[in-house]
């Protein structure tokens, strides 16, 4: 299980929350985020002119603080965001609901965030988000698997069907993590000219 899941249900039961996902919703979560986007990431083309650029300096580590930011401060905001919205759901639904929302929004966010990845120090409006099809396939894919789950698989996953404002509140929340990375990126840049 990754640190996220970790610390989402920690700070869930941290601030006396019910369990906000189930086991098989956390499996999922590994299979339809970490499978079909991981793969295709992995067929991502090389940047353009990245031999063009300096080597990076062997004494500096490898992953340094820009990175450490870079990677925890969206992990917060993925875990603030579903604990939200998983809180709302609780307090003017049931837990069974609020569970759906968490585990759907948590797909979401983390389908989202691998767009950032994608991309890492370019803009989402740069030609270079079209440079890997299959990266979009497989996050349409999995799209589609939790489309099924939610609608179609009901009973196994211990879900309940979402409704079209459900979804508005899913797709606001989980779009925040690369509203997030373009702000960080466009900062970043007119720090460094």
């Amino acid at each position: 299980m990754s640190v996220l899941k970790k610390c989402f249900i920690f700070l869930g039961l941290l601030l006396g929350l019910p369990l906000p996902l189930l086991a098989v919703h956390i499996l999922w979560i590994n299979l339809v985020t970490d499978g079909l986007p991981a793969l295709a990431l992995g067929v991502d083309p090389l940047q353009q002119g990245l031999m063009k650029q300096k080597p990076r300096n062997p004494r500096l580590p490898l992953v340094g603080n820009h990175d450490m930011i870079r990677l925890l401060l969206p992990a917060l905001l993925i875990t603030a965001g579903t604990l939200t919205l998983f809180g709302i759901y609780l307090h003017n639904t049931s837990l069974v609901y609020a569970q759906t929302i968490a585990f759907t929004t948590l797909v979401f966010f983390e389908l989202a965030n691998v767009i950032n990845y994608h991309v890492w120090d370019d803009s989402l409006f740069s030609k270079e988000i079209l440079r890997n099809k299959w990266l979009f396939v497989a996050i349409g894919g999995s799209i589609l698997l939790q489309v099924l789950v939610i609608y179609g698989l009901t009973d196994l996953f211990k879900v309940v069907a979402l409704t079209f404002t459900d979804w508005v509140f899913v797709l606001m929340m989980s779009v925040t993590v690369i509203v997030f990375y373009e702000v960080w990126n466009r900062l970043r840049k007119v720090v460094h000219t």
